[in-house]
């Protein structure tokens, strides 16, 4: 893999055939283990995985209350790390493989806070042609009446996928995951041709098998063409 650094962001690139479409993940905690993982999976699609500096500021797109009295409040910082993908990943990424400015070779991608992220982006005139939310915090205060102002892009693709065990957690505002997501599902449907749109619900609570989940959301994009050699 090769990799880059930059004010306490790290990214990792795993190589790819000429012309493979390319996924930026989005990752917490230095999960290297999952880029590797996917890697072998989709030997062909090359994968950079964004490891942010602070999850809860760089994954929440304006500032809100922590989840618990004792938790420190959100950050409020997307908006910058979406700037760090297009002024300094992606000119890094193009330098060393042959990967498209825009368009629907380059998918954004997150699970959770970053799913959030992603679809956050999906409004922002973001290079990539498509976005995928796993398990993305809908939840997130303000998130559903942004969604439902925003116009999404009309050529993008979008996948988003959340566990049937979300909706039933006992936080009162992490309960509303299930709701505020298919709220969002129905908004972007509406603005998107047939097809453009994908939404799965998974076995299980939030982090339950979270890599197959991944699996799925590569596969919907990509289909068989990233897993050949």
């Amino acid at each position: 893999m090769q990799s880059y650094e930059w004010r306490g962001w790290r990214c990792c690139m795993t190589g790819g055939r000429e012309g493979a479409p390319t996924t930026v993940f989005i990752l917490g905690h230095g999960d290297t283990a999952l880029l590797e993982t996917l890697s072998v999976r989709f030997p062909s699609c090359r994968l950079i995985g964004v490891y942010p500096p602070d999850w809860n500021d760089s994954c929440t797109p304006w500032p809100a209350p922590g989840l618990r009295k004792k938790d420190r409040a959100f950050g409020g910082g997307a908006s910058e790390t979406l700037s760090f993908l297009v002024e300094r990943l992606l000119p890094w990424a193009r330098s060393l493989e042959p990967i498209p400015a825009s368009g629907p070779q380059l998918m954004l991608a997150g699970y959770s806070l970053a799913g959030l992220t992603c679809l956050y982006g999906l409004y922002q005139g973001m290079p990539f042609g498509r976005f995928a939310s796993l398990s993305g915090s809908l939840w997130y205060p303000g998130w559903t009446e942004y969604a439902l102002r925003s116009t999404a892009p009309a050529a993008a693709q979008v996948y988003l996928s959340l566990g049937k065990d979300e909706p039933r957690s006992r936080h009162p505002l992490l309960r509303t995951v299930g709701e505020a997501t298919e709220t969002t599902v129905r908004v972007i449907r509406g603005q998107l041709a047939p097809g453009q749109v994908c939404f799965q619900w998974n076995e299980g609570g939030h982090f339950a098998d979270y890599a197959a989940r991944y699996e799925r959301a590569l596969r919907w994009a990509w289909g068989d063409m990233a897993c050949v050699h």
